[in-house]
């Protein structure tokens, strides 16, 4: 028998209700709607994990809980693990708490491996566009906590992601929905003040640089990669987590966005991104799209000779000649995401990925030839500059001349992952995990906005004969909505 409308369990009732009682429990003002009665049938809850298990997320929790009828907490994802221990023990009208939680320290793979029918996110700032942009690709309801973005491009991206995968996301900006906050709104708006002609408003300058502070051990139990995020990944100190906790996401969101590359940017958090009853919408990306499976290379076309890339045991191999060889996608990419995994056989071998990248050039006389061309990031043997990003076919670097340190973070003869971001003119490099390139340039922007990817074996002139080899496997790509 199906249950009657008025207990079957909503997705839009229930993210409703989390920011509600958050908000208005104090008051006493709290919608007769969310003490409604509850199913008698089990199997009618929602499903939902949480994202972030700090200080904001005990009161998102005990809301949650209120709705227990409706709604149960099944996951709770928190790069720190004790944190998740230590909501539990918040939770203690709840006896279900943390026993029947399952725990991550990765919230993409918390996503993978759950069926969930809405997220919360209580994260820093820095992290909520992010998972929430994957949480709605997944087909998930989302609550977030504000700010929502850190920036208004990530907020306009966020907007045309959420409509086009048609999701309910609430972002608890209370502050514009509390009664004591509408009626002074109303009090203003209908004179109350008689005619305003001056506003005074607080300008935040906002908090200094994460610098001066020495490298510190990673605690047991912090994944200090995943509390990065997509942040520059800084050594590991106390203040930089801990301030998160005592004074809030925010604070810390500027402490590892404001590095000395950083210091003189301004970001204006967002808190108004769409309009959804004085809330806000969001997400900017689609699902990974797996450019090699491991069997073929189906949408895959190789520059000059066929013969110098082949699938040997599930990877791409590339062999060197005394050419620089190529291996594109036929499809061009703009904004996006992109993951491999790379190994270099042989250290005289350089290699790199190209992103954005031109296949052809014209002559002054308007005569197209073959030609590979565009940013590239480059793979080496360690200590090198594997992860900097160069002009190819330019003779140019874009990575700074400042910032095109050394550095050992590729690990010779092994398999090592890159990660690469682009949005807009911003490029954003990792190799296993750990931040090289952080480079926003528009003027190799406004010439390469978009362009497919390339592997690269670059040409070997001493001793050719002796062919050079390097494997890539894991080839994927995440699209970025472009932002108005």
């Amino acid at each position: 028998m199906n249950p009657s409308p008025q207990n079957n369990p909503s997705r839009r009732t229930v993210l409703k209700s989390i920011g509600a009682t958050t908000t208005l429990a104090a008051s006493g003002l709290l919608p007769s709607s969310i003490y409604a009665a509850p199913s008698t049938l089990a199997n009618d809850k929602l499903r939902v994990g949480l994202i972030g298990a700090g200080n904001r997320a005990k009161w998102l929790t005990r809301a949650l809980s209120r709705e227990s009828h409706r709604a149960e907490l099944v996951a709770v994802c928190d790069c720190y693990l004790p944190q998740i221990d230590a909501l539990a023990a918040d939770n203690k009208s709840n006896p279900k708490a943390g026993a029947a939680w399952k725990r991550y320290q990765n919230y993409e793979q918390m996503f993978d491996q759950e069926e969930f029918d809405a997220v919360i996110i209580a994260t820093p700032d820095h992290v909520r566009v992010r998972a929430a942009i994957i949480a709605c690709a997944k087909g998930l309801d989302v609550y977030a906590e504000k700010p929502l973005s850190f920036s208004i491009p990530e907020g306009r991206a966020l907007v045309k992601s959420v409509r086009k995968h048609k999701r309910i996301l609430q972002v608890g900006t209370q502050q514009r929905s509390t009664a004591n906050n509408q009626y002074s709104c109303k009090f203003v708006r209908d004179g109350g003040l008689g005619k305003v002609h001056t506003i005074h408003v607080m300008n935040y300058s906002g908090s200094r640089g994460a610098t001066g502070l020495e490298k510190q051990a990673v605690p047991e139990g912090m994944n200090w990669n995943r509390f990065c995020d997509q942040a520059p990944l800084l050594d590991y100190h106390e203040q930089l987590h801990r301030r998160c906790l005592a004074k809030g996401a925010s604070m810390l969101s500027h402490l590892l966005y404001r590095s000395d590359r950083t210091k003189n940017q301004r970001y204006i958090p967002t808190f108004a991104i769409i309009a959804i009853s004085l809330c806000c919408g969001t997400a900017f990306a689609d699902d990974w799209t797996i450019l090699f499976d491991g069997n073929n290379l189906d949408g895959w076309k190789a520059s000059r000779d066929n013969t110098q890339f082949a699938i040997v045991d599930g990877v791409i191999l590339g062999t060197s000649s005394s050419q620089t060889q190529f291996l594109h996608t036929v499809e061009s990419y703009g904004d996006f995401e992109l993951e491999l995994d790379v190994k270099l056989h042989d250290t005289d071998l350089n290699s790199g990925v190209q992103i954005r990248t031109s296949l052809t050039r014209s002559s002054d006389k308007g005569q197209s030839r073959e030609s590979i061309h565009g940013p590239q990031v480059d793979l080496g043997k360690s200590p090198g500059r594997s992860g900097h990003l160069f002009n190819q076919g330019n003779g140019a670097r874009i990575t700074p001349k400042e910032d095109l340190t050394r550095n050992e973070r590729m690990t010779n003869g092994e398999w090592n992952k890159l990660s690469v971001l682009a949005v807009g003119p911003r490029i954003q490099t990792w190799i296993n995990g750990k931040q090289v390139a952080d480079v926003t340039d528009n003027e190799s922007y406004a010439r390469y906005p978009s362009g497919v990817i390339a592997l690269q074996v670059h040409g070997v002139q001493n001793a050719p004969e002796n062919a050079r080899h390097v494997s890539f496997r894991s080839i994927r790509v995440r699209q970025i909505e472009a932002t108005e």
